[in-house]
């Protein structure tokens, strides 16, 4: 209500003013010192990585939040010198805001006897009000700008919390049918879970405040203010957990002049005008702009060459379908189409399913193929039994389009999957709509390859000369090997860091640079000599192996292609060599039950090694937190896994 009330004031102050005296002069002559009333609306922003704090309750990670808040204050200027003040403005701040968090957790529901999804918003309300002492610079950039002076301010910012209160709520978003039973059975959709004072309070703010200001004349001598401010806090609201504030401030005030006694100036003695000769008029001499440079190599590039360990990124043997649908999905790549199938993201990858497997059975002549086609019953699906095998003929006809014969192809046709997921969750029933591809007589997946690699790094220096050129003008100086374009703000010599894969058989290399302006450009070409480098080789790198192995839904049991593919790694590995093996499940199912998954798992997986290689490598296991995102089944299918990282 105070805000309004002052608005309010600043209106009828304005339009009791003279607008007739306004004045094309934006400079208040023998002014000694203003004063600056202010109110303004604050929109605060938190950034924040944490869970909770004392008092609090740790329902999930908070990353941000916002608010708007409000900010009254007076402020005192002098001017140091003609455009440049320093002012000083004392405040009452609220920097009040808002965090929110969606959880989601399974429930039974009463009346279905099912397991349901249950969406809950957890909401952390925060009340934050400083007094707060902000000294800054105010420069004049433009005098006349709107009726009156455009200036920028910049400036520390100090303030001490009078008022640091939370409250903390949740709430059911869905179903709706979902309610919270608290005490004398009483249920509701939502409830305070916390209450009180944020202890550990930061007892300081420290910040940056740094924005422009517009001043509209409203008479001889004052004015009307607008400002634009961006507040930026070094510290953080709590002393021990990560929560940064940050605000855009939008200001209006009055700004009050008071001014000295205008100084009398003594009229000069006439003096008699004694005509000057013309000047000579002297002819700039014509200046023609040049831009060039050079290329340096430098002593230091060498190239690092030597074997590298590296997995292909995992296969999810199945085509996923749409409920009630035997067409195969527009994810799905049914076109002979290459791709590298060592990097990549392996959710996006898996739309090359079926050229991969096209791929595998080319290459092996033994190879076969038979589909085992599935649904998720009668319960969700019409016809489950004729649907599964329509959906095993629309994934056959696609790999008979990509040149497999159709005798090397076998159908099984099952109303459920084998290893069925779990329909309790809606996740499961998509889960359960395919068709598994199953490879007889072929590695499926080739987990690992040691590859000759090359890689050029290093600096090569390149001298860059100009002059005459227009004050405004820009340079970019940019190369053949990196990306992005080198700013060139003076002459001089610039270091360009070389970091470049490149043929292990390739002898020389051409590296080209372009330097430009507004107005000319110039082009280099150097051609380096290869072989006259030092080599680094490297036995093996294993610095960028990463590897998954995928399970069965609540299975910790390693299939024979996941055996395998362990030995594939077994073999290539040095001796003495660190395996990392993280375990991962997917979110369908308890928590509890998760957490006994992952550790099953990786314990397998090292048993399984240790079985074929005795005590030939070191291990370290453990639980990834490094998921892939869960919306699709293949995401789901990925997290099904053990991850595997290798280091000496």
């Amino acid at each position: 209500m105070k805000f309004y009330k002052i608005l309010s004031l600043i209106i009828i102050l304005i339009s009791m003013q003279n607008l007739h005296l306004l004045s094309q002069n934006s400079v208040v002559k023998n002014e000694i010192l203003a004063i600056h009333p202010k109110i303004g609306l604050l929109y605060n922003i938190y950034s924040s990585d944490f869970n909770q704090f004392e008092n609090s309750v740790d329902c999930g990670l908070f990353k941000s939040g916002s608010g708007f808040g409000w900010i009254e204050g007076i402020a005192v200027e002098f001017e140091l010198s003609q455009g440049n003040y320093l002012s000083t403005q004392f405040a009452l701040s609220d920097r009040s805001g808002n965090f929110s968090l969606n959880n989601y957790f399974p429930s039974r529901n009463l009346e279905t006897g099912k397991v349901d999804t249950v969406h809950t918003l957890n909401e952390l309300e925060t009340s934050l009000y400083f007094l707060e002492i902000q000294p800054d610079f105010r420069i004049v950039v433009e005098d006349d700008f709107i009726n009156g002076p455009l200036r920028l301010l910049g400036g520390l910012r100090i303030g001490i919390p009078i008022i640091t209160n939370f409250s903390q709520k949740e709430s059911i978003v869905s179903p709706t049918n979902a309610v919270f039973i608290g005490p004398d059975n009483l249920r509701s959709q939502e409830r305070t879970i916390a209450t009180g004072k944020i202890v550990n309070a930061n007892p300081i703010e420290i910040g940056l405040s740094l924005g422009v200001e517009n001043l509209l004349k409203i008479g001889k001598k004052n004015f009307l203010s607008q400002a634009l401010i961006f507040d930026y806090n070094f510290t953080n609201v709590v002393n021990d957990i990560d929560w940064m504030t940050y605000a855009f401030r939008f200001e209006v005030g009055l700004r009050f002049s008071i001014q000295g006694q205008e100084p009398v100036v003594e009229p000069e003695p006439v003096k008699e005008v004694v005509p000057e000769p013309e000047p000579v008029k002297i002819v700039p001499p014509v200046l023609t702009p040049t831009l060039t440079h050079s290329i340096i190599q430098a002593d230091n590039l060498r190239i690092e060459t030597g074997n590298e360990l590296l997995a292909t990124i995992p296969i999810i043997n199945s085509v996923f379908f749409e409920q009630n649908s035997f067409a195969i999905p527009s994810f799905y790549l049914t076109k002979d189409i290459k791709t590298d199938y060592f990097e990549g993201n392996p959710v996006a990858k898996h739309s090359y399913l079926l050229p991969r497997i096209a791929e595998i059975v080319k290459k092996n002549p033994n190879a076969k193929i038979e589909l085992e086609s599935s649904t998720s019953g009668n319960q969700n699906e019409s016809d489950p039994m004729n649907l599964s095998k329509a959906r095993a003929e629309a994934v056959k006809n696609a790999l008979i389009n990509l040149g497999i014969s159709d005798k090397l192809i076998a159908i099984n046709t099952r109303v459920a999957p084998r290893f069925p997921s779990n329909q309790d969750f809606k996740e499961g029933i998509e889960e359960n709509q395919r068709v598994e591809i199953i490879v007889k007589n072929a590695p499926i997946q080739e987990y690992v390859d040691l590859q000759k690699y090359a890689n050029l790094n290093g600096f090569i220096d390149v001298v860059v000369s100009y002059k005459d050129l227009k004050e405004s003008t820009k340079i970019s100086l940019e190369n053949n090997l990196t990306a992005g374009k080198v700013n060139v703000n003076r002459p001089g010599n610039y270091k360009i860091s070389i970091d470049e894969r490149i043929n292990t058989e390739q002898s020389k290399l051409e590296f080209k640079t372009h330097v430009s302006s507004d107005e000319m450009q110039d082009s280099k070409v150097r051609i380096i000599d290869l072989n006259s480098l030092e080599k680094n080789v490297v036995d093996i790198n294993l610095d960028n192996f990463t590897a998954y192995l995928t399970f069965n839904y609540n299975s910790s049991d390693l299939s024979d292609d996941n055996k395998g593919l362990l030995r594939q790694l077994a073999d290539k590995l040095p001796d003495g060599a660190t395996i990392v093996i993280l375990g991962s499940a997917d979110f369908l199912g308890s928590s509890e039950r998760n957490a006994v998954l992952e550790n099953e798992r990786a314990e397998k997986t090292q048993k399984y090694i240790q079985s074929i290689s005795g005590s030939k490598f070191k291990f370290e296991t453990g639980r990834s937190s490094d998921k892939f995102d869960e919306i699709t089944p293949q995401g789901r299918f990925l997290n099904r896994s053990i991850k595997i990282k290798v280091k000496k």
